[in-house]
């Protein structure tokens, strides 16, 4: 333990907080020493300790931490667990878990754990998953199962509305940061604010709203011999490429970062934070998700601002082009803004009416019949919500429904199961390719016989795996992007092992394949307009695909629809693509999914009126 922190004046009072109520509510400014701290704390009073993260980059690097300041192996008394990674032992009593696997466990393994503590770390996001925890949570508590004790814990929280939302709470506010934090002030520009303190030798963190401007930035500084070890870091990076991040360098180090680094995580030698004050979240318009251009809150503002003082004094440098006052308190919850139907179908699996769960945050009616609706469509309930055999099975598989209904066909139909592992990787960020060429296609030991993007990028992974990674930009491949889906092919692999000694007994592979894409997105049907290139789906609503796209021309697409804020000195602009488009027609769609033929038909028809 490390009894300099800030958190440590409070120690006493957390256990016995901790012990006398059934839920203790944690607020503590960034750097006070919570995330590693409070766990190891409450290890004296208890058995067992789960602490949940948001991200498993945060899960892993905190466990790690942890273990080294109790000076024990990690995976022996500290342990870290994901959906996809692990290192934990017979012998783990604190384990740092992503806040998804901790959900799957409540849904599906929910036993009493007497003499255990669950703490739920950053809450202040309330992603999905930490919305449906801390709603099951209090429910288990109430109904002697699950946990013995709650702990709930961020640096910013609206304690009155989780009081209210517990009947046997107990807040405790901690005061104070170890180090100050100096903020300049004035209308600054990232790049240019970044350089200079680089310059002034400090290491720099820099928040950009996503992987484009993060490689913007980081192309800007290099052009302009900005004498540093620059490295990005966001979520769809392999374990390797995070770690160069935490290492330190004879230079000054700049890491450029997404709101990955926003929470929980010490990057060590960090002394200044250049913030764009911006940040990419999802929403949902017209039923489709997508990415959108926002400032952050001022609840994040004190986040990121916060990362600057953990080992020394520290520089803050807010660049947001939208004034503070005109920022949001806290950011919106990412219930109202999401995609339910993989939460909701685990939640019918585990025998839970969504509807009457209690999440703080309540998602609308219209939320509730969307997810049932793309339920229905991937067979995992029936047309009275009733859950399927495939919905059983779907719902227990360490990936969401749409993937999981895909892994599910192509398993089922015998296709490739390799080339089925791969395609789910590849499509957990997006794809791999970097569209500034296909010079890839020389080293593919096969294509596809269809014109399928989605296809196309599974053909992309194989031709990478036989390149030199130094040579993977040059021949259009996105080299990070590969590298994560080629670490997430081999989690599932190992996941799936039974799976991979089916043999491969399809007739035309590529064929179920693409089929299997199209079960998983069935409901997202286009035709291509008469005039133009542009396509449509059943009401009408205009979507472009991506500008080196195989399907392009095709009559009829299917896709998965995403919609991306850029901006630009003309204000904000909204692109609305159809990505990995996969060629098929209505009655081919019915061939794939049966059960669908009504709603098929009738989806046609639209498209005719």
């Amino acid at each position: 333990m490390d009894m300099t922190l800030p958190i440590a004046l409070a120690k006493g009072k957390i256990i016995d907080t901790v012990r006398a109520y059934d839920t203790t509510i944690i607020t503590a400014e960034t750097s006070a020493g919570k995330t590693t701290q409070v766990p190891q704390y409450l290890l004296e009073s208890f058995d067992y300790v789960i602490v949940t993260q948001p991200r498993r980059m945060i899960a892993r690097a905190v466990a790690a931490r942890v273990a080294e300041e109790m000076g024990v192996e990690l995976g022996g008394v500290v342990g870290y667990q994901t959906a996809l990674d692990r290192k934990i032992g017979p012998d783990t009593r604190l384990a740092y878990v992503t806040d998804g696997l901790e959900l799957m466990y409540e849904f599906f393994g929910n036993k009493p754990r007497p003499n255990s503590v669950l703490v739920i770390d950053e809450v202040h996001e309330w992603n999905l998953n930490v919305e449906a925890l801390v709603a099951l949570a209090r429910s288990d508590m109430k109904n002697g199962r699950g946990f013995e004790k709650l702990v709930i814990m961020s640096a910013t929280l609206e304690t009155e509305m989780l009081v209210a939302f517990f009947e046997n709470a107990e807040v405790i506010p901690v005061k104070g940061r170890r180090y100050p934090i100096t903020e300049l002030g004035g209308k600054r520009r990232v790049y240019e604010t970044t350089a200079q303190l680089l310059k002034q030798r400090h290491n720099v963190l820099v928040f950009m709203p996503g992987k484009a401007e993060i490689n913007g930035c980081i192309r800007w500084l290099k052009e302009n011999d900005v004498e540093a070890e620059i490295f990005p870091l966001h979520a769809e990076m392999t374990r390797k490429d995070q770690d160069l991040c935490f290492k330190l360098y004879d230079k000054p180090k700049c890491i450029v970062a997404t709101n990955v680094a926003q929470t929980s995580v010490t990057i060590p030698g960090i002394t200044a934070v250049v913030d764009s004050g911006l940040e990419r979240t999802p929403n949902m318009v017209d039923g489709v998700e997508g990415l959108y251009l926002r400032p952050i809150s001022l609840t994040d503002r004190e986040q990121r601002k916060g990362r600057a003082g953990r080992e020394k004094p520290g520089v803050y440098v807010d660049c947001c082009p939208v004034e503070t006052k005109q920022r949001p308190m806290f950011s919106q919850p990412a219930v109202v803004t999401s995609e339910l139907d993989t939460m909701v179908l685990r939640m019918l699996m585990a025998g839970i009416n969504p509807e009457e769960a209690g999440f703080v945050h309540k998602p609308t009616q219209e939320q509730f019949d969307a997810a049932y609706d793309v339920l229905v469509t991937l067979g995992c309930l029936s047309e009275d919500h009733q859950l399927t055999d495939a919905g059983v099975h779907i719902a227990r598989l360490p990936v969401d429904a749409r993937m999981g209904r895909m892994l599910d066909y192509a398993f089922k139909n015998q296709a490739a199961p390799g080339r089925a592992i791969t395609l789910a990787a590849v499509l957990v960020n997006g794809g791999i390719t970097n569209q500034r060429g296909r010079g890839w296609e020389q080293f593919a030991p096969e294509m596809p016989t269809c014109a399928s993007d989605a296809l196309t990028e599974v053909a992309a992974f194989e031709a990478a795996s036989g390149l030199p990674e130094r040579d993977l930009e040059r021949f259009g491949i996105d080299r990070m992007s590969f590298l994560y889906a080629d670490e997430t092919r081999k989690r599932l692999e190992e996941l799936f092992f039974e799976r991979l000694k089916a043999p491969t007994l399809a007739s035309q592979p590529w064929k179920v394949l693409a089929d299997a894409f199209c079960a998983g997105y069935a409901d997202r049907l286009y035709k291509k307009s008469l005039v133009g290139a542009e396509y449509k789906d059943s009401k009408g609503r205009v979507r472009e695909l991506s500008q080196h796209s195989k399907a392009k021309g095709l009559p009829w697409v299917i896709g998965k629809p995403w919609n991306i804020q850029t901006r630009s000195d003309h204000g904000p602009k909204t692109r609305r693509l159809i990505t990995l488009a996969t060629p098929t027609t209505p009655e081919e769609l019915v061939k794939i999914c049966p059960h669908l033929q009504g709603q098929i038909e009738k989806l046609a028809k639209g498209f005719k009126a």
